[in-house]
């Protein structure tokens, strides 16, 4: 008796190592994606804080009062501001003034970390009057 139907045959060793092989090369890649995004993610948040940092400083000098402002000496400073005890190492944090006319003063708050995946350098500047505060 003839058959009519011959029974399927399945996959060679062959066809398997390559549905195995596309299969891990395409696991490897997504793990690749996801380390990259952790790495921007990471990277976006120091920076974030780099950022609150310095625009904290010069929030914090814009509100000083006039004591406090005339002790804007023209030089590189450190940080003044109660909150400034948070920024270690591997972070550095310099305050930049810069007279120019009159009684006002250029300020630059410069937020930095050098072995980050790529490094932070965030700077933020300012001009304030060393008489009187720009806001209460």
């Amino acid at each position: 008796m003839k058959r009519c139907c011959r029974p399927r045959r399945g996959l060679t060793l062959l066809e398997m190592l390559v549905v195995v092989s596309v299969t891990a090369l395409s696991f490897l890649g997504y793990l690749a994606v996801v380390e990259k995004s952790m790495q921007a993610t990471e990277w976006s948040r120091e920076a974030l804080s780099g950022l609150v940092w310095a625009e904290n400083e010069l929030e914090w000098w814009s509100a000083a009062p006039k004591t406090q402002r005339q002790q804007l000496t023209p030089g590189n400073h450190p940080f003044a501001n109660p909150t400034a005890h948070q920024i270690v190492s591997p972070w550095s944090a310099v305050l930049t003034v810069e007279p120019l006319e009159g009684d006002l003063v250029r300020v630059q708050a410069r937020v930095k970390k050098a072995n980050a995946l790529k490094p932070l350098d965030i700077t933020l500047e300012t001009i304030l009057s060393r008489e009187e505060a720009t806001s209460q």
